[in-house]
């Protein structure tokens, strides 16, 4: 029997719940509505008060005192078991958090060198101090992820396993390892399952990794993920070491020597032992030979995500044969620098792999199979992310045609980058503009390369496709004006806009945006000057303070912007939303124009370019 509650019931009900499941509900949503929630729900509000109910900690503010880290370690920490720090915190800061977090099974530094403020640049606890303060309070860790930070060092690696044994996921990111910290690794955490090395740089006077380390932690962990960059390491031992790793069902490797055959033994390695793989990404690995692919195309039915670069010798028929093996596929990242002419071999990759959900297609050679390119986009029918490189032939509006046709209508997510003076301006206003749009649900959008006109952008205002859009990034908008920025605005969804080389943009654009919907929804305004033309001056930041709602902004190349416009941001609201913040290329824009904006703790201000 159904029965309808009021308002106050249901509310009661919802309250009623125990704390925990309350917890359990809350952490479906984001922060931004979690924010939103501390100033209307109570039943937030009590849960967020109990801090058993607390299980994992994000902390990104910059400049945590003393105090603060006491309050958080005293009264969060000692009930929590996931720990991100995204900023720069000292040694002792970190000392004092960790001192009760007996529970913790995963910590994650995401920055450690500096603080996340261009001029206030707070030197972070170290790799060996993050590791000692671990080793010292945190028995129960599980999960250790060192995104950007310093060198590792093998002794301190191996003190910090002896207090923390049960280890299964090493994270290192971009930090420096010693040589023997593989073999370390290998002794100390035999239950090791997952291990990331984006940077192994073993030392300046090391050439190579050794092949015993990288050997020995294959041997000795039952390693499942496996990501590597390992730029000074040889194919040839990486993949002696694949060979030991039977149960590996990912596998990501990056930036390896051009070695020919070398690379091709990589595949065959994998295909030979390693069957259960669903993920493998070789973006910088170039397969040499139509075999090697085929072997693990036929040894590795079970892959789901897969990223590959075929180089010229291999034949067209391997996209027939991705569809014809691997039919459980629902990524696929593939740059080809073979000619792409038979159509049928496109569809029978369609054919195959129709429940592809990401599609992303480069094709460095000429590609002119744009029938097959329809029949594959006909077939995958769950596709939500497309994005599709085709720099040939010179004409691209066959391209257009082919997407348009197979009426794409679930795609959400369209990259297109096509020759740019070939672009047929109504292919692409069929595409995503008027009442029959072919993407009419689409909520990213970025076009590389090629011109959009002012008519194109009226149209996409007006159109089904504009209703939904929420993210809009344009490369090359050269012919763009005031008026088309202003009417940007008017999408009613749209959250991001990011716009590159413009020349026709001036202050009154600006002004003219700001009396729209984006002032109050807009997140992320980039305006990027390719020309060098002065449009823009410190009247700009007048009406860029009342965005309310923005959280990042990006003002690159407008040579007049000066201190005096930055300061004119620090008493608005739009500052005490704003977390980043950058004026590049202006040669009036100093150091000193932070001042007024540091008492805005969450804002990441950079003044000049890296």
């Amino acid at each position: 029997i159904m029965t309808s509650l009021t308002a106050a019931e249901q509310s009661n009900s919802f309250g009623s719940m125990p704390l925990m499941l309350l917890s359990n509900v809350f952490h479906y949503l984001d922060q931004a509505d979690l924010s939103s929630c501390c100033q209307v729900s109570r039943w937030w509000n009590q849960v967020a008060s109990r801090p058993s109910t607390w299980k994992s900690l994000i902390y990104t503010m910059d400049n945590m005192s003393a105090d603060q880290a006491k309050r958080l370690g005293r009264k969060i920490c000692q009930f929590i078991v996931s720990l991100t720090i995204d900023t720069s915190v000292s040694a002792m800061q970190l000392r004092i958090l960790l001192k009760r977090a007996c529970n913790l099974q995963s910590f994650t530094q995401i920055e450690c060198r500096f603080s996340k403020h261009y001029t206030t640049m707070i030197k972070g606890a170290t790799n060996a101090e993050i590791l000692a303060a671990l080793a010292t309070n945190c028995p129960r860790l599980q999960e250790l992820v060192l995104v950007e930070s310093s060198n590792i060092a093998a002794n301190g690696l191996s003190a910090f396993a002896t207090s923390c044994p049960q280890i299964k996921r090493l994270d290192v990111g971009k930090s420096c390892l010693s040589p023997d910290c593989c073999i370390v690794a290998s002794q100390k955490w035999p239950g090791l399952v997952s291990f990331t090395a984006f940077k192994l740089k073993i030392s300046r006077n090391a050439q190579q990794l050794s092949d015993a380390s990288l050997q020995a932690l294959a041997a000795c962990c039952p390693l499942r993920e496996l990501m590597i960059g390992v730029k000074l390491a040889s194919i040839g031992s990486v993949s002696q070491a694949i060979l030991k790793c039977p149960l590996l069902e990912k596998f990501v490797c990056f930036t390896f020597e051009k070695t020919g055959s070398a690379q091709d033994q990589l595949l065959i390695s994998l295909a030979t032992a390693c069957r259960g793989l669903k993920t493998i990404c070789l973006p910088d690995i170039k397969i040499q030979t139509t075999e090697a692919l085929e072997s693990l195309l036929v040894n590795c039915p079970a892959v789901e995500s897969t990223t590959l670069f075929a180089g010229r010798q291999v034949l067209q028929h391997s996209l027939q044969l991705i569809g014809r093996n691997w039919k459980q596929l629902r990524e696929l990242n593939l740059t080809v620098e073979f000619e792409v002419s038979a159509n049928n071999y496109l569809a029978d990759l369609g054919t195959g792999c129709c429940q592809l959900k990401q599609l992303h297609l480069s094709f460095l050679a000429e590609f002119s199979a744009t029938d097959g390119l329809s029949c594959l986009l006909k077939s995958c029918k769950k596709l939500i992310n497309l994005k599709l490189i085709c720099p040939l032939p010179k004409d691209s509006s066959p391209v257009l045609t082919a997407i348009i046709s197979a009426q794409p209508a679930q795609v959400t997510n369209l990259y297109l980058s096509v020759n740019r003076s070939g672009i047929d301006a109504s292919s692409l206003a069929a595409l995503l503009a008027g009442p029959a749009a072919t993407t009419p649900n689409l909520g990213e959008f970025t076009l590389s390369r090629a011109d959009l006109s002012p008519e194109l952008v009226s149209n996409l205002v007006n159109s089904a496709t504009g209703g939904c859009l929420k993210s809009l990034q344009l490369a090359n908008c050269v012919c763009l004006t005031d008026d088309c920025l202003a009417s940007l605005g008017c999408l009613p969804c749209l959250k991001e806009i990011r716009l590159y080389k413009l020349k026709l943009i001036t202050n009154y654009g600006v002004l003219c945006l700001s009396q729209t919907n984006a002032k109050r929804q807009l997140k992320v305004l980039t305006l990027h000057n390719g020309y060098l033309d002065d449009n823009l001056t410190n009247v700009v930041f007048d009406y860029l303070a009342s965005f309310s709602g923005l959280k990042t902004l990006e003002l690159r190349f407008w040579s007049c912007l000066t201190d005096a416009g930055i300061a004119k941001l620090a008493g608005s609201e739009c500052a005490h939303n704003l977390t980043s913040l950058t004026v590049a290329g202006s040669a009036l824009v100093t150091e000193e124009a932070a001042a007024p904006l540091r008492q805005h703790r969450q804002l990441s201000f950079q003044y000049k370019l890296a």
